[in-house]
């Protein structure tokens, strides 16, 4: 009798409220949360060298709410990998938007930037750029290839040659 009156609360609160396995849209990230990943640690180490480095005041927040990014100077940070855990989990198939841009590339002989973004294990999104390369941005719908656990890490690369600018935008779940 208590499992059937369970059962019958269940789909009155499924009615009135709606019962859905949506994933919640709106942003992953909060760019005051991004912490720097030490080399030791780095999946991305192998394309270190010795004048990989990524001192304060590399990367920083800017802006408010929506409007925040995390901008990278590449002439003070040329390799870095940033951190934050995922802030809630993702089926397989959910739509996640991914947008960053950058200043005109430029350094003094011809190079390439590298830029990837994870969760988890997981590789979602990658670009290797020439240097020197105009100004672009990067909008971009991607499909979750898998279902992904709260706390998974979702991790930023860059490795830049040059004194240059970057700017990541978002990670979000759209409809």
């Amino acid at each position: 009798m208590f499992s059937v009156l369970n059962l019958a609360l269940s789909i009155l609160v499924c009615i009135l409220v709606g019962c859905s396995d949506e994933t919640e849209v709106g942003s992953l990230v909060n760019h005051t949360l991004w912490e720097y990943v030490p080399l030791e640690n780095d999946p991305y180490s192998a394309f270190a060298t010795e004048e990989s480095s990524c001192p304060e005041g590399g990367y920083k927040v800017e802006g408010e709410g929506s409007d925040q990014i995390l901008e990278i100077d590449t002439g003070i940070c040329n390799f870095v990998t940033l951190e934050q855990p995922l802030p809630r989990s993702l089926k397989a198939g959910d739509t996640l938007e991914w947008s960053l841009w950058h200043l005109t590339l430029v350094y003094l002989e011809p190079a390439e930037a590298y830029v990837a973004m994870t969760i988890g294990d997981e590789l979602l999104w990658e670009r290797t750029m020439p240097i020197p390369s105009p100004a672009a941005a990067y909008s971009q719908e991607l499909t979750a290839p898998m279902a992904f656990d709260a706390g998974e890490p979702i991790r930023i690369h860059l490795h830049n040659h040059g004194n240059n600018s970057w700017r990541f935008h978002k990670l979000a779940v759209v409809e």
